[in-house]
């Protein structure tokens, strides 16, 4: 295992700020709108209220018929470009699938070398490992890029940005884009939420059936629910990686439990098909709290999928 230096900090808190952050600008944002609207059409309808000339009541006109057409053309471009209607939006479907799919990978590398979950200065063990840290890293920022670019056209293209927010492929992105930056901004190797770019492999369904892999109704629903077991199994894994090796933050984050990822990956399909070896268990408060959540979630998608599984 690696040398560690330093104090852990709150894993995840960069996704969290973001998040909150985000939310409060666009409520403001929202609020301000409909405060702004509410004071225009009052003071129209006011008949004391000082009558504009023509000339600067037609150009005030003209310039809000030319903001709103440009942003309605803006958000239609957007549209376009991701709707999977067209070819365009069928390519980069594909292409941020592959990205999202080396991603997790790339997180993978780094539990998989002993690197634990929290914000933390690592020295390899090695120049050959370092230099492997670095060239993850660049990899990851440029694959991050993509996914800030995607992010934006989804937000200038939603009709609702409120809603958008809360939408599972935003709050992806939200867990896994802001840990990259926060890991090149401190010199940190941090991992933050990133296990969360898991949940993309649910969209192996589309790509399949865009290259024409799947043609079936049944073939396509047996990938469909593969996926969507294989995502919760190992976006769950790296939740209780991180809660046991990070620890309670009630005990500032000094009862860690060291676990991999494989073996928190083992624990959980153990515990979703009901065997329960026991042999691996959560110790800390919050791996217990998400291993009963898990239970009540994983067993209800197990127990729910697999018959239709063994159906098809």
């Amino acid at each position: 295992m690696d040398f560690l230096l330093g104090d852990p900090c709150v894993p995840g808190l960069d996704s969290i700020v973001t998040f909150l952050l985000g939310f409060l600008v666009i409520a403001s944002c929202r609020g301000l709108k409909y405060i702004l609207t509410k004071l225009f059409s009052q003071a129209e309808e006011d008949p004391n209220a000082d009558v504009p000339s023509e000339s600067s009541g037609a150009s005030h006109h003209h310039h809000k018929k030319l903001y709103t057409s440009w942003m309605n053309s803006l958000k239609e471009w957007a549209g376009m470009l991701i709707s999977c209607q067209s070819m365009t939006g069928k390519v980069l479907m594909v292409f941020m699938a592959v990205n999202s799919i080396c991603a997790f990978i790339i997180y993978l590398i780094y539990v998989d070398n002993g690197t634990i979950e929290v914000c933390i200065q690592v020295i390899p063990s090695s120049p050959s490992k370092s230099q492997m840290f670095q060239i993850l890293l660049h990899i990851e920022t440029a694959l991050c890029v993509f996914f800030l670019v995607h992010f934006a056209i989804r937000f200038l293209a939603a009709s609702d940005k409120l809603w958008f927010w809360f939408e599972m492929g935003s709050l992806v992105d939200l867990c896994t884009i802001p840990p990259v930056f926060v890991c090149i901004a401190l010199g940190n190797l941090y991992l933050g939420l990133r296990f969360f770019r898991a949940v993309a492999v649910i969209q192996i369904v589309d790509v399949l059936q865009f290259l024409r892999v799947l043609k079936t109704s049944n073939s396509i629903k047996l990938v469909q629910l593969i996926s969507v077991l294989f995502g919760v199994l190992v976006t769950g894994s790296g939740l209780i990686h991180l809660v046991e090796n990070a620890g309670d933050f009630f005990y500032n984050y000094e009862n860690g439990h060291e676990i991999t990822y494989w073996e928190a990956c083992y624990m959980l399909m153990v515990t979703m098909t009901t065997v329960g070896y026991g042999d691996i268990t959560p110790t800390t408060a919050c791996g217990r709290i998400i291993i009963l959540l898990f239970i009540l979630v994983g067993f209800a998608t197990f127990a729910s999928y697999v018959p239709e599984i063994a159906e098809l």
